[in-house]
């Protein structure tokens, strides 16, 4: 799914509602490798937009963090 932001950046899954040790989840969505980049494609009324793989009855949250390129 595209998913509008405001703020362009890199974003990690904080809440994942599909893990299986805390919300009895399945595990399809793989946490630990994800590290999700906005693009510049305006979406539902927003400057920025990224991509996340969302299965069904799943909830995420997400954290936008500071990039390191400095």
């Amino acid at each position: 799914y595209r998913v509008g932001v405001d703020t362009p950046g890199t974003y990690l899954i904080l809440l994942n509602s599909d893990d299986p040790q805390w919300f009895g989840g399945h595990g399809r969505v793989d946490e630990k490798a994800t590290r999700l980049l906005t693009q510049p494609i305006e979406y539902c009324q927003r400057r920025h937009s990224l991509q996340v793989y969302l299965p069904c009855r799943t909830a995420l949250v997400l954290l936008r963090v500071e990039d390191d390129s400095s």
